[in-house]
């Protein structure tokens, strides 16, 4: 039972922080704090953070970060929450045994950031929607076993990404999973 309230106690406290962000978001109050800062670090946090729910589902989690990357110019901690939501998200809507892969490649000006998932994937006429405010596709919803989220991970993502100076898209096929790509400017 302590299990159980613990995990709803974790949940409501998520849902209280989107609508907090999201009402910043909204009047233009979201403080970005944006500093040099390796990259690695955020992201190998964030990994460890999110494993216990892969842990749960049997849910592979593979890095493919090369050893040498620069240095970015970012709020870490609105980082973090980007790379938390996209791979919770991943986890969320894979299968079990399935398997989650983050990859960070070097371009001129930025990083790009690709979280890739063995998931249920999105259809085309819904992946115009899934970045909007509360916008949870139906379909996918009613086949994700346990707690539901907000509808805001995204917009929040996209948000902070933007707020970054960075852009973020999504490719997806049904059946065989989806690729979330976001970019960040090097220092």
């Amino acid at each position: 039972f302590l299990t159980i309230m613990e995990r709803s106690n974790s949940r409501l406290s998520r849902f209280i922080d989107d609508l907090l962000d999201m009402a910043k978001i909204e009047r233009g109050k979201m403080e970005i704090r944006k500093e040099t800062m390796e990259i690695l670090p955020i992201v190998s946090e964030t990994v460890e953070f999110v494993k216990p729910e892969a842990n749960r589902k049997s849910i592979e989690i593979e890095m493919e970060i090369p050893e040498k990357l620069p240095l970015v110019f970012v709020d870490g901690e609105r980082t973090r929450q980007i790379i938390t939501n996209l791979l919770n998200n991943s986890i969320k809507f894979s299968e079990e045994r399935g398997k989650v892969s983050i990859k960070i490649q070097e371009e001129k000006d930025y990083l790009q950031f690709s979280i890739s998932d063995t998931g249920i994937g999105i259809s085309p006429e819904d992946i115009g929607r899934i970045f909007d405010k509360f916008e949870q596709v139906k379909e996918v919803r009613e086949r994700i076993k346990g707690p539901k989220g907000t509808g805001l991970g995204l917009t929040i993502a996209k948000s902070l990404v933007e707020a970054q100076g960075g852009k973020i898209w999504v490719e997806s096929e049904v059946g065989k999973g989806s690729t979330f790509y976001f970019t960040l400017p090097k220092e």
